[in-house]
Parts: C-alpha cells; structure tokens; sequence
C-alpha cells in the first residue's frame, strides 16, 4: 500500500484548525462533522505561534491544518515559511482559508507550501471536506515524490562512490568526433587531463609498444559491425614519468543504423589498474617454484601411490607425521592414511583425492589427523599431483604432506587481531587516522570522515595541514618535521575546518610510525572531539556563576524573610503585652485587637504569596476560571489595595470603560495581580505621589495598566524585576521592606492565564509603568459567568456538639475556646486515635481534623469513623496547611465533608456549619 492510500484509509484524522475567532473556529469544526462520515479528532489554536507549536512540538503530527490566512501575530504565509522544511514542502498537509477569492492570495499561500486554498464566503460541508481530503493527498504524493527523488539520487551517489572505490576508470568514446574523455581515475591511469576530450591517438600512444600491435588488432576486430562489439583485455601501458602499468580492460561499443550501415557511434572502455595483481601472479609463480625447491631440501613428507599393483610407499617425514613406526620400504596400507582422519573429514578428503585422479590433475587439500603414537591433532596440508604411464594411463599419485599446525595457529591469531582492529576502526568512537611521511592520509576511519563530513575517498591522499584552521594550528608543518626527526610523540587540541565550513574541537594524541631500520614512516592519530567537552566546560563556568548569584540572592531573601517575619510579630508580641495591662478598657483593647488583625492577616499572606509562587513554580496552582468581566475584578482589587494608597497619602485615578470587558479568567487570581501591583506602585512612589489605573481593549485583548510617578527603574533592572528574590537596591525599598517574590507571583499568575506582561521606566526617579494584556472573550464561551466576590454572611450557630482534633494544642484549645463562646459545647484532642476514641463517647455534630497527626493522620481517622453508624451523618472538616487539588481529592476520598486551609476565618467556619 502507498503512503497515499494508507493515510486515506485512516479511521480517525487529527485536524488542527488555527483561526483566533471562535465562531470561525466552531464553523469549520461543524462543516467537517458533516461534510464527510469520517472521524475527526480536532485541535484548535488562536494564533500562528500557538498553532506552529501545536505541530512542532506535538509527538504526532497532524494529518491536517487548516489554516486561517490573517491571525493576529502573523498571517498564513509566515506560518507556511516556519512550517516548510529544507525540501520544499510543509511539515503536514495545509488548508488555508481566506476571506477573498483573489488570485493573488491563492498564489501566494499555495507557493507558500499550502495544498489547497477556500474561500470562507463559499465554504460548504462538501467543499471544505474536500479541500481537506486533497490536501492530505497531495501532500503524501509530493513526500513519496522527494523521497523518489531522494533514493535516486542517493543510489547515483553510492554508485558513484562504488566506481570511485573500486578504482574504476571510464573513457567515453565519440566515433563521430573521433574523440575520447577519461574521467578523473582514467585520466590518472593514461596520464591524461580528466573530462577533456582527446583524440584516439592520445591513448594509443600510452600502450606499451610490446602491447601495441595486438591491442589495435583486438580493437579492429571489436569494430567489426557484423559483431557485438566487446572487447576484453589485459596490457600495459606506459604512463609520462615513464612508469609502466597493468590495466585491465573492458570495451563496448554501441552500432546504429546510417542509411541502412551499421556503423559505431559510441562506446565505453573500463579500465582498472591491476599492476599489483600481476606482480603478484609474477611473485606468486616465483614462490611456487622456491616451494618446489624448499620441499625436495627440507622435511616434507613425501608419498607416492602406484595405482596399477596399489601400493602407496611413505618417506621417513610422513612416519614421522603421522606417528607410525617405520614398515621396511616405507610400504603402508590405505588405512594408514584414511584411519588417521577425523571422521567428518575423511569423505570430502577421498571425494578430492579421486577427483585428481580421474582428471589426472593436481589438487591441495587440507585436513586434520590424530597422530597414532600420541592421539595429538595436527593439521595438514596435501598437495598431490597425478602421472600417466606411457599408454596414457593414470598409474602414478604424487604428493608432499606438510605440518602446518603453527602456521594455522598463527594465521588464524592474524586472522583474529586483523578482524579486531578493523572492528576497532570501524566502530571506535574517536577518530584514528594515519598519514605516510608527507602528512598525507593514507587511513582513515569512519568516525574521523563522520566528524569531518567528508567520505573516505576525499580524505585519503589530502594533506593533514589543509583541514586545520589558519587561525589555531598546533600541528605545524615543523612540528611534524621535529617529529619525523626523532622528536616524542605528544598531544594537542586543534581546531579542525569541517567540510560544511563550521570547526571541530579536538584533542589530538599523535605518535610516530617507523619501519624496524627506524626510517619515519608517517604518523598515527587518535582524535577526539571535546567540543561538547568545551561547551560542557563553558556552561560550568555559566551555571557556576549563576549559582553563585542563585546563592547570594538566597541568602538576600533568608535575611528579608526574617526581617518580614519579625515585622507583623513584633506588634502582635507588643499587643499582646498591652492587652495584660488593658483588660478592662474596650476601646484600646478594640485597638490593639485591629492592629493585631491587621499584623496577622499581613503575616497570613506573605505566607500566602510564598505557597502561591511554590505551586506556579511546581505547575501545582490550579485556576477557577470563570466568565467574568474585569470591571468587577478592578473594583475587587482597588478596594483591597484602597487602605495602604490611602495610607500613604497617594492620588489614585481609575479609568476603566463603562461596556463590559468579559475575559476567561480567575476572579481573585486576577484581583490579586492587580493589587499587588497597586500596592507595588504605592510601596515605590513618594508620599503624596500619584497612580494611575488604566483599562481598554486593544486589538483582541485587554490592556490593564498600572503608572506611578515613584522612584522608577534603573535600565539594567528592567528585565530582571520579575524575577524570584529580585529586588532592586533602592533606599525607599529598604524601608518599605519586601521579599522580591510580588512581581514574580505576578508574572506567573498573568501567563497562566494567557496573558503578557512588561515593565517600563525611563530611569531613576522618572516612575514606572506595568502593562499586563489578557485575551478578550469575543463570544460566549462554557465558562459559569462570575458575579464578583460573594460576601460571606457570618450566621450565629445553634447549640452544637463540636470535636477539635489537632496535633497543635494551642491551635485545638484556642479554637475550641472561640466555639464555644459562640454557644457550643467543644471537646478537643491531639491525634487520630484519640479523635476516635472522644468522638465514640462524645458523638459530635461537627469534626474539626487536622491531616498530619502522630500515631493516626486525619485520612485514616475519617475514614475509621466512617465505618461507624454513629459517624455517619457527623459533618467532618478538614482542617489543614495544605491546600492543593490532590490533598482535597485524597480528603473527599477519605470520608471529609469539606476541606479547609488553616488559618480559616470563623465566619467562614460558621457560615458552613451552618449551611
């Protein structure tokens, strides 16, 4: 099945729609659900950025995008152009729609990389399913096109490559012309220019003028049209230093039919220098005859089988071999031989020795026996040649039996540590390479070309002082000669030039190759490269500095903390002196109590603000979104800030439109950014400064601006204000303290909710402003519509049986105390198994339970209650530190009503028991 067909006959597709309207958003999800009865899984995303990385990112791609051609960070083109990859097309099929039908958009978005366009005028079930499907088509047709392409190309490469290896040249000869083109490794074999057209006699005038008479002969005879014209030869040729070479040659040449003649027009000869294979064939016949001469001299064993009366005679070496005492006139029967075999060699071996026989030919062959005197193995090798009597008969078999057992031995260690060394440069990690005394590569390893991107056969023969960079060499031409002169060996690091122009970091051991006379044969290299070493060195540097600030900036928020701790403790230590000495006067005891509220609930959220920026930090903080309309959010979040700005004695003007500007948002979550930075404005600004709160919408989204004519920012300062701990040293910050984390708890708050935001200030003592944008609700979204902060009406509690449970004595006594001055009857305890044990006597109505309890935590309490009749109408509370979705579900999973976070507001407390 082609890729095409496969991805048609998907059961599902997932279809990304990038459009910011919601409405359009929704029509193309509508015209696709009915356009066609296939499965659509679909993504939606506002803006290019967002739908790029819904595609980049995502772990499958789409299998289709449509595409609406104006967003609001960029259009349908520039998404194309990040979309389309190195070979043209884009990373999925693309649909885009437009709002026009001009030609001069289709051209531009289908040129872009889109498969099809449609307008959203004229946009049907039918049409947009289509589009769709004939995207996705042509798209898989245009990859199974350049993946064609690409195989083609890569298979012309590999054969040219193969050519290259294999040293293969190749003269293209034009009969019409009467000229002849080498190429680059025919060139080098006839000593001629490669790709430059010569006349035939160029090359004659190369063969070896022993060779010349016969070759043109041969030639002739290959032009003969009534032939097939191949030629195949072997000669030499005579090369301009003089030098003689053996090639090997091989000639076709093409006939067509000219006015009814068969005449040739082209052809193509293959030649191959096999010089070396000569003068081997020359050494290996030279050897043989030096074998021949060696044998008859030195302790060969030496038999010979009369074939006409069967009986085979041995020499003294063959006794010897064999382990057998010596028979008068070396005769030995058959079995002598064939029993010394191993069994599952005996067979082939008889099989070979008859087939020399009927052919009266010679053969070698090897085998292994066990010696008779001893049972030793040892391996030999048979050579035995056949012999006529003078009818023409095969009466005589000669051979030689050689012990070659330490040669096998050692041919086979060879064999071992040649295979380990290839396997080694084959699969070493580093680079190894070697060059001849020139410094010109003669070996190189995969892994050398891989760090290089050069193949293997653009390396050999290159020079190793032509890939360094001129502006780092370590090895020099004279340290190179110092070490050809007997210098040491040593190591560097260099800097390598790649072959796509970038560097490669490497450490470089080098050593010395010399012949055992001491002559300097070249060098041997092992290169590794460290630039991921560097780069690991330079981020440690990095991450070490940064540590180090991290620490500093550590150490800086410890001490503020404290001095922020101490600051609301001190006057509630202080109140709480007063309220000794002041029992009986109610006004100044409602004065310290306010002040000490006031203390309290200022300690309350520096705690609040650092669990907040603990759960953004963990991607723990969940937000409450609703509809809900900013108006409301402003007049939350002025009221809360209202008292410090009165305080201070600053201007504060609000100009917000009087229409609804809705947004999908958390209420408080957003009041709270907005009064921190109300609050931040009133901390920085001079008494009797002036703020100025500003709303409006702007091009899709709402801009909420915070300016103050305080004490500003310096530049440097600017984009690190948002950062954990960050404070700026300033003498008016000093005195209005602070942990660094607002503006940071800020930052986090805005961007969960979608939303950006910047600092601004045109210097020290110019003021500062906050600009935060969130995206507009266009429309009428699912979310519960958000009426503003409901006021929590504290209701007085009818007579109740109340249980405190709680690990901390004075939280439990103190709280008990409160309930029941309001007229309940309290009884308290201090872990889990106690709780159990009050609550089967005492029954309560209500359970107040902490969590984390000695002996039995607040799950396992509820859950054991539960199991009880009389726990089951209790109402049961959780009372708790901890606030985070996952404890809430674990509180509900265990039997929990409801489930609180410490410190809890008594009207909060009554007003649920009451409920």
């Amino acid at each position: 099945m082609t890729a095409t067909a496969s991805l048609l006959a998907a059961k599902t597709w997932q279809v990304l729609v990038v459009d910011d309207s919601p409405d359009d958003r929704a029509e193309v999800r509508r015209l696709l659900l009915r356009g066609s009865e296939r499965r659509y899984d679909l993504a939606q995303a506002e803006t290019g950025a967002a739908g790029l990385r819904a595609v980049l990112d995502a772990d499958r791609l789409p299998d289709c995008v449509v595409l609406d051609y104006n967003l609001p960070d960029m259009d349908a083109v520039e998404v194309l152009a990040a979309l389309v990859g190195p070979d043209g097309l884009a990373a999925c099929p693309v649909v885009v729609l437009t709002g026009s039908v001009s030609q001069e958009y289709s051209r531009a978005v289908l040129q872009a990389g889109a498969q099809d366009f449609l307008g959203k005028g004229w946009m049907t079930p039918e049409s947009l399913t289509r589009a769709v499907e004939n995207a996705v088509e042509r798209w898989a047709m245009a990859r199974e096109l350049l993946e064609h392409k690409a195989n083609i190309k890569a298979n012309a490469e590999r054969l040219q490559l193969v050519i290259g290896l294999a040293g293969l040249g190749v003269v293209s000869i034009d009969y019409a012309a009467r000229t002849c083109t080498p190429d680059a490794t025919a060139a080098l074999l006839f000593g001629l220019e490669p790709g430059v057209p010569v006349p035939p006699s160029a090359i004659h005038d190369r063969f070896h003028p022993d060779d010349r008479a016969a070759i043109l002969r041969l030639d002739e005879l290959g032009l003969d049209p009534s032939g097939d014209g191949t030629i195949a030869m072997e000669h030499r040729v005579v090369r301009p230093d003089g030098s003689t070479k053996w090639l090997s040659v091989k000639k076709q040449i093409v006939f067509a039919n000219t006015a009814g003649v068969r005449r040739p027009v082209s052809g193509v000869l293959a030649a191959v220098d096999v010089t070396a294979k000569k003068l081997a064939e020359a050494e290996l016949q030279a050897s043989e005859q030096r074998t021949r001469m060696a044998t008859e001299a030195a302790r060969v064993g030496i038999w010979e089988w009369n074939l006409r009366n069967n009986t085979i005679r041995w020499n003294a070496q063959m006794f010897s071999l064999y382990g057998i005492a010596p028979t008068p006139g070396g005769i030995v029967d058959y079995t002598d031989w064939s029993g010394a075999l191993l069994p599952d060699e005996l067979d082939n071996n008889e099989a070979s020795l008859q087939a020399t026989i009927r052919s009266c030919g010679s053969s070698t062959r090897s085998f292994t026996i066990r010696r008779r005197t001893d049972g030793e193995s040892r391996e030999v090798e048979s050579v035995e040649t056949a012999r006529r009597n003078a009818d023409g008969n095969v009466e005589w078999v000669l051979g030689t039996n050689l012990d070659v057992t330490d040669r096998s031995r050692s041919e086979r260690i060879l064999r071992e540590s040649e295979a380990r060394l290839r396997g080694i440069l084959q699969h070493s990690p580093a680079g190894i390479i070697q060059t001849d005394a020139a410094g010109c590569f003669i070996l190189v390893n995969p892994r050398w070309c891989e760090m290089l991107g050069y193949a293997e056969v653009e390396m050999l023969g290159r020079s190793i002082f032509a890939i360094t960079q001129s502006s780092h060499v370590a090895l020099t031409p004279a340290a190179f000669a110092r070490l050809a002169a007997g210098g040491p060996d040593f190591h560097i690091e260099e800097i390598y030039k790649r072959k796509d122009g970038s560097v490669l970091n490497a450490q470089v051991n080098i050593a010395a190759i010399r012949s055992p006379a001491g002559e300097f044969l070249g060098i041997i290299a092992v290169i590794l490269d460290i630039s991921e070493h560097l780069q690991s060195k330079a981020k440690l540097h990095r991450l070490a500095a940064e540590l180090s600030e991290a620490d500093r900036r550590k150490d800086l928020f410890l001490a503020t903390l404290a001095h922020e701790l101490r600051n609301p403790l001190a006057p509630l230590c202080n109140g709480l002196q007063v309220m000794k000495h002041l029992w009986n006067n109610d006004v100044a005891l409602e004065k310290v109590r306010a002040m000490m509220d006031r203390q309290l609930s200022q300690l309350i959220r520096l705690v609040d603000d650092l669990l907040d920026v603990s759960r953004i930090t963990q991607g723990k903080l969940e937000l409450r979104k609703a509809r809900i309309d900013l108006r409301a959010v402003v007049e939350a979040a002025v009221e809360t800030s209202r008292p410090v700005i009165d305080q201070a004695g600053h201007d504060l003007a609000i100009d917000v439109p009087r229409e609804p500007l809705f947004v999908v948002g958390d209420a408080a979550r957003l009041a709270q950014v907005l009064s921190n930075l109300l609050n931040n404005s009133s901390k920085y600004t001079h008494r009797g400064g002036h703020i100025r709160l500003t709303v409006e919408r702007e091009r899709g989204t709402v801009k909420l601006s915070v300016k103050d004519d305080g004490i500003g920012i310096p530049a440097a300062m600017l984009e690190k204000v948002f950062g954990m701990f960050t404070q700026v040293d300033r003498t008016l910050e000093k005195t209005t303290g602070g942990l660094g984390i607002g503006l940071s708890l800020v930052k986090g708050l805005i961007e969960m909710h979608g939303g950006t935001i910047q600092a601004s200030s045109d210097g020290e003592g110019m003021g500062s402003e906050f600009v935060f944008r969130l995206p507009v609700m266009t429309g009428i979204g699912a979310a519960p519509d958000y009426d503003g902060e409901q006021t929590i009406e504290v209701v007085p509690s009818a007579l109740r049986r109340i249980l405190v449970v709680d690990d901390n004595v004075d939280a439990a006594h103190s709280l008990g105390e409160l309930l029941a001055m309001m007229g309940n009857e309290v009884r308290t305890a201090h872990d889990g198994e106690a709780g159990i044990e009050v609550a089967a006597q005492f029954r309560p109505h209500v359970m107040l339970m902490d969590i984390g309890m000695p002996k039995l935590n607040g799950y396992e309490a509820a859950r054991r209650i539960r199991q009880h009749a009389w726990g089951h109408g209790m109402l049961l509370v959780a009372l708790t530190g901890w606030g985070q979705e996952d404890e809430r579900k674990k509180s509900a999973e265990a039997g929990f009503d409801h489930h609180l976070v410490k410190p809890v507001r008594i009207d909060a407390l009554t007003k649920l028991m009451s409920a």
